[in-house]
């Protein structure tokens, strides 16, 4: 029996993802908004929920077949809590909602997750990355490309200062697969300094890595838009 301990992502589907909170209950997964949130309707939630709906909704047109061949996928896997140390079983269900929801965020084309469970673990890449802060973004440069099939979730965590100890609460701003010619990419961020993490991504599967943190940043200073300074009036 495998015992998995669930990546950033995964435990944001009894927790966080975006602006959107997950919760496993005795019905399932419920999705709900955050109590408290200075923009609700970000374009980030707004693709969480639209991810987790059509997920949600697949679940009922599965076959019997596909549905239980979930269950026996669940029934292999305990995940541990990274603080309390306990380990839980989650149902079929709830890893077909896990793996569909980040499968249709990282293929936008696709309305549909795939209906039956992963054949193989996945791994990810072995990528080093160097992160700075710029005007108004931090910059992520990969050492080398995202593998086939692979790509990358940037996770970036605002701080209260620059000495602040970063929670486990992170977002993905942004997927992003590294490729030859194309080995750097921004996030554009308010000012201010921030964590960043990363994960790696299975296009075909949904499945992902467990965080890999990068350390700290910044500070990231105002982006200064052309044409908005004014000259003083002489006295």
């Amino acid at each position: 029996m495998a015992v998995v301990k669930l990546s950033n992502f995964m435990r944001g589907l009894s927790g966080r993802a975006g602006n959107a909170v997950y919760r496993f209950t005795k019905n399932g997964t419920e999705l709900a908004d955050r109590p408290i949130v200075n923009n609700p309707d970000t374009p980030s939630q707004s693709a969480v929920r639209t991810a987790f709906t059509r997920v949600t909704q697949q679940w009922k047109s599965l076959t019997p077949a596909q549905a239980e061949a979930w269950n026996t996928y669940a029934e292999g896997i305990r995940d541990m809590n990274d603080v309390s140390g306990s380990i839980r079983q989650r149902s079929g269900f709830n890893w077909f909602v896990a793996f569909g929801t980040r499968y249709l965020l990282v293929n936008s084309d696709e309305n549909q997750a795939p209906a039956t469970p992963p054949q193989a673990s996945f791994p990810g890449d072995a990528l080093t990355f160097t992160v700075t802060a710029q005007t108004g973004a931090i910059k992520f440069v990969a050492s080398a490309p995202n593998g086939a099939f692979t790509t990358t979730a940037l996770l970036v965590q605002r701080l209260r200062n620059a000495n602040a100890k970063p929670s486990k609460q992170y977002r993905t701003f942004k997927h992003f697969a590294f490729a030859s010619g194309s080995l750097e990419t921004t996030v554009p961020v308010t000012p201010g300094h921030y964590a960043v993490a990363i994960q790696y991504v299975n296009l075909l599967t949904g499945q992902e890595t467990e965080m890999n943190t990068l350390g700290k940043v910044g500070p990231v200073s105002f982006a200064v838009a052309e044409g908005s300074s004014k000259s003083k009036k002489a006295a």
